[in-house]
């Protein structure tokens, strides 16, 4: 079997591969070589150097890759992103849409971006769309779609299209005029479905990744908050229907409990306290321990929650009653433990203990409205309000929580005081003063 050579040559920076026949004259090279590089002159170049690589068979079928032989001079296959459908949204007269003029809207603004051009409306309305090349008026562009409504089906349907541009410049570009947020909130639907707290800055890497398109910040974290609103609904309209939700509640729950304050003239939101009865009826099974915590609540109108959790049989998390209140307050946590006292004596219920953290507001109100239930406090939080005692980088910052910890898992009388006496010597002042400042029942 004959055997050939492949040579790579490399002119002005382009490389090329040639297959080197056995059978070859110096002049049948030169000839595949400028059929390669158009620029050479016959008789006006001199090859300096030439390498051989992997010798092919003439008569074989293996077909010959040209970037398996150009290294870093290799040609780059184009990236395909996900806008390329874009450029068929608008294609003929009599296409329709479905969804109306917000559907026909959306792919106009699409297939423009796609095509690389720009336009401008000379009419928009619920029944009527017509659009222009926005070169109309500076270059005379022919281009032109007309839509109207269908009234039988309500479908948006095109009347005319002059799909023709007449103007120079029409060409895809990755910052676009057009990539507004209401194109941003079409395409993150989904991932804001998946994730509602993706942010917008890696949602802005995304589109740029996967649709080619470089967008403005702000652009994108609106159109994100459109694409939450479309999903969620809206924030301030959910806080005008809490009246609707109560009495709805009501009706289908008779046993639950929803207290809403609001501001007598201004009728603005103050705080709001909602337990189910089947809630209460489960906590009835579950042992007699709540957890007691706040959290923030971080959408346009900010605010916490304050809940109240047990844990089931499966050792899951059992939700009791949650409020929504503007801060953590003493007064807010009474408003929370006074309800949550009065659905207690509608229920038969065991002595419950009570778990929560070292909030001034919270340990100021809680005796005063469970005076003979035993509370303690979190383990979680006291540690890490002994380690913010000590500085940072310090080596005692994270050996004192650990001792702390030991104490606290101590499983002998013996083996706690023994843990103990070592958390005093090596805490010092610092942690006698903090053991100090802990009622021994708690």
């Amino acid at each position: 079997m004959d055997t050939s050579y492949v040579v790579k040559f490399i002119y002005s920076g382009e490389a090329a591969t040639v297959p080197l026949l056995h059978n070859w004259s110096f002049l049948d090279l030169c000839n595949s070589i400028r059929s390669r590089f158009p620029d050479l002159i016959q008789g006006k170049f001199m090859l300096s150097e030439s390498v051989v690589s992997n010798t092919v068979c003439e008569d074989s079928s293996t077909m010959l890759e040209e970037n398996d032989y150009l290294g870093c001079y290799r040609v780059e296959a184009p990236k395909s992103y996900m806008t390329k459908g874009w450029e068929s949204y608008i294609h003929s007269e009599g296409q329709k849409f479905e969804g109306g003029v917000v559907e026909f809207r959306d792919k106009l603004r699409k297939y423009a971006i796609e095509i690389g051009f720009s336009y401008e409306f000379v009419r928009n309305d619920k029944v009527r769309v017509i659009a222009q090349c926005s070169k109309k008026h500076s270059q005379g562009c022919n281009w032109l779609v007309k839509a109207h409504l269908c009234r039988a089906n309500g479908f948006f349907m095109i009347k005319m299209l002059v799909n023709v541009h007449t103007c120079h410049g029409v060409i895809r570009l990755q910052k676009s005029k057009m990539m507004g947020s209401k194109v941003v909130k079409s395409i993150v639907l989904d991932k804001i479905r998946a994730n509602p707290n993706k942010k917008a800055i890696d949602i802005a890497d995304e589109i740029k990744s996967d649709y080619g398109l470089d967008v403005a910040y702000r652009t994108v974290w609106y159109g994100t908050e459109l694409a939450k609103t479309a999903l969620h609904g809206d924030e301030a309209e959910s806080y005008a229907q809490l009246l609707w939700f109560s009495e709805s509640v009501m009706k289908s729950n008779p046993d639950s409990r929803i207290a809403i304050e609001f501001h007598r003239e201004t009728h603005r939101f103050q705080r709001m306290f909602v337990t189910y009865g089947a809630w209460m009826k489960g906590f009835q099974s579950c042992r007699p321990i709540l957890f007691i915590d706040a959290t923030f609540i971080t959408n346009k109108y900010k605010g916490q929650i304050i809940a109240a959790s047990a844990k089931d049989a499966n050792q899951g998390l059992y939700p009791v009653a949650y409020a929504i209140v503007d801060s953590e307050n003493e007064s807010n946590w009474r408003f929370f433990l006074e309800v949550l006292a009065e659905e207690f004596a509608k229920h038969p219920m065991r002595r419950v203990t009570f778990i929560f953290d070292r909030h001034v507001g919270l340990v100021s109100a809680f005796p005063r409205v469970f005076p003979n239930n035993p509370h303690g406090f979190c383990f979680r939080h006291l540690m890490a309000n002994l380690s913010d005692k000590f500085p940072a980088g310090s080596y005692l910052k994270d050996r004192i929580p650990y001792l702390f910890m030991c104490c606290a898992y101590s499983r002998t009388l013996e083996m706690y005081q023994f843990n103990m006496e070592i958390l005093r010597s090596e805490g010092g002042d610092i942690v006698a003063q903090f053991l100090e400042d802990l009622p021994k029942e708690n």
